[in-house]
């Protein structure tokens, strides 16, 4: 399988898109029911079908990554070709920049950073864009957007 099955959780928070999915593979209620009790094996070629389309949709869609840890901060520009790295460090140790609630918060803690240290560069995909942000996402990237992309970036001279 290209990429993992989704987590209960993750296919309880998509309950509504599963449905759709089922109805546009000619599946009702009824039969998807009958499925989960009688044909394990179809049951699952059908959650890992659904899965790998929930992946392939969302990493297709993905422009911005972030990745917050502690003392360290990682945004990612994902272009058609490269991918390009922002990524900010703190000096501060009482500082987790992980905790704020906001990106503006989290933007007003970097620029008071003395010592901040930043870094960026460009790299080609290996091996290719759908698997590099897949494997960002399962690292613990999480998708983000444009105008957190502009705000973060604005930091760098």
């Amino acid at each position: 399988m290209k990429y993992r099955r989704l987590t209960l959780n993750e296919l309880e928070s998509l309950q509504q898109e599963f449905i759709y999915f089922l109805v546009a593979n000619g599946i009702p209620a009824e039969v998807w029911e009958r499925i989960k009790k009688e044909d394990a094996g179809k049951m699952n070629a059908l959650l890992d079908e659904f899965s790998v389309l929930v992946f392939q949709t969302s990493i297709e869609k993905a422009e911005f990554l972030l990745n917050v840890r502690k003392q360290e901060l990682m945004l990612f520009h994902c272009k058609p070709d490269e991918m390009q790295l922002y990524s900010l460090s703190i000096s501060n140790p009482q500082t987790n920049l992980s905790s704020f609630e906001s990106v503006e918060q989290m933007v007003a803690a970097l620029k008071s950073d003395e010592n901040l240290q930043q870094t960026s560069f460009s790299s080609k995909y290996c091996p290719d864009r759908e698997q590099t942000i897949y494997e960002l996402l399962e690292s613990g990237c999480g998708i983000s957007d444009r105008n957190t992309f502009a705000e973060i970036t604005s930091l760098f001279k």
